[in-house]
């Protein structure tokens, strides 16, 4: 039976995977001496990072796919509408990501200019565009989410967008990455198919590596770790960052009506898919024996594989802090 705790589980699970059994993993291929350029180990990272852990929990659970993710097909209104907030969400989460800039390295845009520097176009589509939008979204919104569906949608939401966050372990990524995990989980909930967040994901990674393409005119020198540093403390980031949320401000009543379209519209898919759910719960209670947990016990959020995955996401960042620290 499908609950917040064994979700909380499965994430922390997947954060002490993704840290160290993955970093094992790529020191073992480099010592066998087999050769990948950085497009391939991007794609084979995304592959042994989310896909396999997805297929153990699969096996694990018993589930079929289409119990752990919905696969129904997604409307080209759908389509049109969850574009059209992603565009106006993108001065917002924009400005989240220029803030985080402020406190915090920036050492995916240096990595992204190198591969743009050294790399095709469609092949930066394939490793940051499609591969993860397909690998973290059978995870998140798939398996974990799948987890939380008896939980209220704003607290499962909000869970997954702060699991989504963390395990990006990067400070620069957390705030605006939580924000795109808790659209995404509402995505889900609304239109009941996997292709939805696997869509408003690449509609956000494909047009990153599109812009990076456009600005190949930048100095890649100023996107060095040092340089992003200093980047990131000039003065005109500041004002940028405070350009972009004046900026984002103005799109938000676009984005919270483009919104309110998407759920009227979806609204009867919530509206039958609740209906299903509450007989499945009634079923469940009266099938709980003597030795188990009943529905709102299991659905507790704050266990304590929810606090160990948050102290896991410090204790990685400490050293990171601190050598931020001394740079300075």
């Amino acid at each position: 039976m499908p609950s917040a705790a064994r979700g909380n589980k499965v994430m922390f699970y997947l954060m002490i995977y993704k840290t160290l059994g993955i970093s094992i993993f790529i020191i073992a291929i480099l010592n066998l001496g087999i050769s990948l350029n950085f497009i391939e180990l991007i794609i084979l990272n995304q592959i042994m990072s989310f896909f396999v852990p997805f297929m153990a929990y699969k096996f694990i659970t018993k589930q079929t796919f289409s119990e752990i993710m919905p696969m129904n097909p997604i409307s080209i209104r759908n389509v049109i509408l969850i574009a059209g907030m992603l565009v106006a969400l993108t001065p917002f989460t924009m400005f989240l990501s220029a803030l985080s800039s402020l406190f915090a390295t920036n050492y995916i845009a240096y990595l992204m200019e190198e591969m743009v520097a050294n790399y095709p176009f469609i092949l930066m589509l394939l490793a940051i565009g499609v591969t993860p939008s397909i690998m973290e979204e059978l995870m998140f919104r798939g398996a974990i989410y799948n987890e939380y569906r008896h939980v209220a949608i704003r607290k499962a939401a909000f869970v997954n967008g702060l699991f989504f966050g963390l395990m990006h372990m990067s400070m620069q990524q957390f705030l605006y990455a939580a924000v795109l995990g808790f659209l995404f989980t509402y995505f889900m909930y609304y239109t009941k198919t996997i292709f939805a967040p696997i869509i408003a994901h690449f509609f956000v990674n494909g047009p990153q590596v599109a812009l990076m393409f456009a600005v190949l005119n930048v100095d890649l020198d100023e996107f060095s770790p040092e340089g992003a540093y200093a980047y990131a403390t000039e003065p005109n980031l500041v004002l940028v960052t405070i350009g972009v949320g004046v900026v984002a401000i103005l799109f938000m009543p676009l984005f919270f009506y483009l919104f309110r379209e998407f759920v009227q519209y979806n609204k009867h898919n919530v509206e039958v898919a609740d209906i299903i759910e509450e007989n499945i719960e009634v079923v469940d209670e009266d099938l709980v024996g003597h030795d188990e947990k009943p529905a709102k016990d299991r659905n507790k959020i704050v266990t304590w594989a929810f606090v160990a995955t948050i102290v896991f996401y410090i204790l990685y960042q400490v050293p990171i802090v601190i050598e931020y620290i001394m740079a300075m």
